[in-house]
């Protein structure tokens, strides 16, 4: 079970030859991006299964 953003770091290198990972790893992006997301407000729950999401006044609302 790959991160998303860990498969499509690997997808982009081997679609455009070579390998170009960012420093410190691909795991840094998400770190970084989860970080941001805390910073603003948001609350991030791990392995958790989303059984819906909706949008309401620009806000992501996730059931789980």
């Amino acid at each position: 079970m790959t991160p998303i953003i860990n498969a499509g770091m690997v997808l982009s290198d081997r679609h455009y030859g070579g390998v170009n990972s960012p420093e410190h790893g691909v795991g840094k992006i998400a770190q970084t991006l989860a970080e941001g997301l805390e910073k603003a407000g948001s609350q991030i729950q791990y392995q958790a299964r989303v059984k819906k999401f909706s949008l309401n006044k620009g806000k992501l609302l996730v059931y789980n």
